[in-house]
């Protein structure tokens, strides 16, 4: 597969050569997602050699089924899912691409989707997702804030450092 263009999802949704993007709506299209964005999750894991992500894929998808904006980049010919985007009002909620496709520039035509056409200019990352965090630079987000829990805080949902990035 070769590298594609930035713009290829600013164009109408319909025939753009190798990939194709749709807005994700059914109970199936959405359990595709789940188990795509769960692989991902699963990966940055071993990546940061933490659990970062602890969803069962079951909670993926429900958090996915919630989500307002739920798109899916497919292969044309063969309709697997490679890629997905979940937007909640003006915030990137998660982005992947599976590990195959990534480096062909699917995650930038996609943040350039989120951001140009959908309007979201934030995102968060946890700081020992390093790949992510990179990617998200490499986007054009700059940090802006971080959020630390404190030991012991109950309210604290998160035990890790997030990095709260914003066009």
């Amino acid at each position: 597969m070769k590298k594609i263009e930035r713009n290829i999802f600013l164009q109408p949704i319909s025939e753009q050569g190798e990939i194709t993007l749709k807005r994700l709506e059914s109970a199936e299209d959405i359990l595709l997602a789940a188990t795509l964005l769960s692989s991902c999750l699963a990966e940055s894991n071993v990546l940061a050699g933490k659990a970062l992500y602890l969803q069962t894929e079951k909670e993926i998808e429900s958090f996915l089924t919630d989500i307002s904006e739920l798109y899916g980049v497919f292969e044309m010919e063969t309709s697997k899912l490679i890629g997905i985007l979940a937007v909640e009002e003006d915030s990137i909620e998660r982005i992947a691409v599976a590990k195959a496709y990534q480096r062909k520039g699917i995650g930038q035509a996609l943040m350039q989707f989120a951001h140009e056409k959908l309007g979201a200019n934030y995102a968060d990352v946890y700081i020992d997702n390093l790949p992510a965090l990179h990617f998200f630079e490499s986007c054009g987000l700059s940090m802006f804030d971080e959020t630390t829990p404190e030991p012991g805080d109950l309210m604290a949902e998160d035990p890790y450092k997030i990095i709260h990035l914003m066009y």
